[in-house]
């Protein structure tokens, strides 16, 4: 997961609870990362070379820090 995202975004949370799938939040500081966040989960060719066939956004919220907390959905490859 880190591999796919830009080099200032941090984790916050890992959760592996739903089967197949990886609940992630990550902090973003600023907009100018989000976008970069935004390109590079939206680019297929570095998503076909890691362990997931797909990754999608559940939302973003302002963090009291000034930056954003974003919501992902990895979706585990089947038989990966």
């Amino acid at each position: 997961i880190v591999a796919i995202l830009p080099i200032n975004v941090v984790l916050r949370t890992v959760d592996f609870e739903n089967k197949g799938w990886v609940a992630v939040a990550a902090f973003v500081p600023d907009l100018v990362t989000v976008r970069a966040l935004e390109d590079r989960i939206a680019d297929k060719t570095i998503i076909d070379q890691t362990v997931f066939s797909s990754v999608f956004s559940e939302g973003m919220i302002n963090d009291k820090s000034g930056g954003y907390i974003i919501k992902f959905q990895f979706e585990l490859k089947k038989n990966g």
